[in-house]
């Protein structure tokens, strides 16, 4: 085996366990990307992650016309039906890369509907993400939320874009 590999095998069987006892930690098992799945009640929702470098975990946010229980680094943002339909339409008519793209340093964000039985993950560049979080904040029910203003400009500051307060 050449000096490399055998490297290579070191470090990951060094890190990976230690990887792994992280994600047993309180507070520590919660995948910043993903979150935890919403419970299958729950027919409509959209979660809104930031892909890119990261120094420390950041909020992932679901926005549903229906409330349901999240964990820490969660956040949940409850919409009237109209306001969230509004929602997807705007999500629809964003111009989305391709999934397989690579994610460069500067932060973008990743969009997941659900809708019923069915599932559509868009990518957006950074400029295109600080825009659709504007347009999210342009939301009534959002607009004037304090609680959902204060989520949404955390989660956009952790993104590099600038939202009103």
């Amino acid at each position: 085996m050449n000096r490399a590999v055998c490297s290579l095998l070191l470090v990951t069987s060094l890190v990976l366990p230690s990887l792994t006892s992280l994600a047993q930690e309180p507070g520590i098992s919660f995948d910043d990307i993903y979150g935890t799945h919403p419970p299958t009640f729950v027919k409509n929702w959209t979660r809104l992650s930031i892909l890119g470098a990261r120094h420390h975990p950041f909020l992932v946010i679901w926005i549903s016309p229906q409330r349901f229980p999240r964990v820490d680094g969660e956040r949940m943002l409850t919409l009237p039906s109209d306001q969230y339909d509004g929602l997807v339409s705007t999500l629809n008519s964003s111009r989305c890369l391709k999934s397989d793209s690579p994610y460069p340093e500067e932060h973008r964000l990743l969009i997941t509907e659900h809708s019923q039985a069915s599932e559509r993950q868009c990518v957006l560049t950074h400029s295109r993400s600080c825009k659709f979080l504007t347009s999210v904040s342009a939301i009534s029910e959002i607009r004037t939320s304090k609680d959902h203003r204060e989520v949404l400009h955390i989660f956009a500051s952790d993104a590099d874009c600038s939202v009103p307060k």
